[in-house]
């Protein structure tokens, strides 16, 4: 890979990429005046194979927000850092950064693990070699994908990833989809899940900065959803459940 080339580029002349990962990246006027008021961080993209007579086009890897937010303000040039990238480097520069930023839904990057599986036939393993994962993070992720009831869920925001396998791990003990389902609904989903949040609270009367009177981890918990990731509290989660 040869070493970045850092210049102002004219916006007519930079391509989205064929793959996004994000169809639409979501502006908020914030954002917009925080591109206004200080400098851009350059965005990330790759020269596109010209003949020589030809002008100079770029296509984009990695700053979509800022490139819109640019277009909006109606600036005429981007700060841009350029790098030549195989296909692949550049799918797994845009996935990378947009998960650091968490910038995306857990679907939207199982839908496009799956497109990097088919364009480049790569195994669950080689993927989460290049992504500095577990084998089993990329596992589970499409697991969930792959289940669309569990995948809408997901997409929509009324499961994160957690609850999704805690509901996996529980479908065969039902008789039929619809009765798993309905638990899913009841027990994971919306009020199902903040009947228990509420259950928890009650049990653990501390402040968040204290130790958690559930597993007794001392580790600070900034959100409830300390109960719902923490695997010390997972069989006390599942002893809530039972008994509302």
């Amino acid at each position: 890979m040869k070493t970045p080339d850092y210049r102002e580029i004219p916006i007519e002349r930079i391509k989205l990429p064929k793959v996004q990962l994000r169809l639409d990246p979501k502006l908020d006027s914030s954002f917009v005046e925080s591109i206004k008021e200080i400098q851009i961080v350059p965005i990330l993209v790759r020269p596109i194979p010209q003949l020589e007579d030809e002008e100079e086009y770029f296509e984009l890897v990695c700053g979509g927000r800022r490139l819109k937010a640019a277009q909006k303000l109606k600036l005429k040039t981007i700060s841009s850092k350029i790098m030549e990238l195989t296909d692949l480097e550049a799918s797994l520069m845009m996935l990378q950064e947009n998960d650091e930023r968490r910038e995306i839904n857990p679907m939207e990057k199982a839908s496009f693990v799956v497109k990097l599986q088919k364009d480049h036939k790569l195994t669950n393993g080689k993927i989460a070699e290049l992504l500095h994962v577990k084998k089993t993070t990329v596992s589970n992720l499409l697991r969930i994908f792959h289940n669309p009831f569990l995948c809408e869920k997901v997409q929509k925001g009324e499961l994160n990833e957690y609850s999704a396998l805690q509901g996996l791990s529980r479908k065969n003990k039902f008789k039929s989809n619809v009765d798993w389902s309905s638990w899913v609904q009841n027990r994971l989903c919306g009020a199902g899940k903040k009947k228990v949040n509420l259950e928890i609270a009650r049990l653990d009367n501390t402040p968040l900065s204290q130790e958690c009177n559930l597993c007794r981890e001392s580790t600070p918990r900034k959100t409830i959803n300390h109960y719902w990731t923490c695997p010390h509290c997972t069989e006390k989660i599942e002893a809530i459940r039972a008994t509302l």
